[in-house]
This record gives structure tokens, C-alpha cells and sequence, in this order.
């Protein structure tokens, strides 16, 4: 069965544009200062996020993808183990 992870995003309309403030339901940091929608989409599809339902009525996107897995690495330097995604 695959590990699956999702982005609920909730936009808010400003300068004509919807602009996402929201996700999972934490409020973005200078949200009004980011990305648009659509360049965040195409931000999120670049790290493996796919959008699988839009309600542009309710400004609410989904986006999912394969649970990113965690690996341990030992740091042979100082013998720390490292995880990485």
C-alpha cells in the first residue's frame, strides 16, 4: 500500500488574483506576499505534489504525493547520524 501525503490549501482572493493562505490549516507567513495559485502550483508539481481536486467556488486545492522516506546516514566525520529526506 503506498505512503501517501496531502496539502490542503485554502486561497484568499486578492488583486485578482487567489493567493493560497492556508495550509493544512496553518496560516502562510506573509501569505500576501507570495506566490499566486497558479505559480504555487507549479511550485508544489516540482517537488513531486500533484493537485487532485480544486473547488474554485470555496478557493480549496488538494494536492498529494508519495510519502517522501526518511534514511538514516552516519557522519563519519564526527559519527552524528544524519536523516535525510
Amino acid at each position: 500500500m503506498k505512503n501517501l501525503e496531502y496539502l490542503f490549501v485554502i486561497c484568499d482572493y486578492r488583486k485578482h488574483a487567489s493567493m493560497p493562505r492556508y495550509i493544512n490549516g496553518e496560516e502562510i507567513d506573509d501569505w500576501k506576499k507570495k506566490a499566486n495559485i497558479s505559480e504555487f502550483a507549479n511550485q508544489k508539481g516540482s517537488e513531486g505534489w500533484e493537485l487532485i481536486a480544486a473547488d474554485n467556488n470555496a478557493q480549496e486545492y488538494i494536492f498529494k504525493r508519495n510519502k517522501q522516506e526518511s534514511i538514516a546516514v552516519k557522519d563519519l566525520s564526527n559519527n552524528n547520524i544524519i536523516t535525510k529526506s
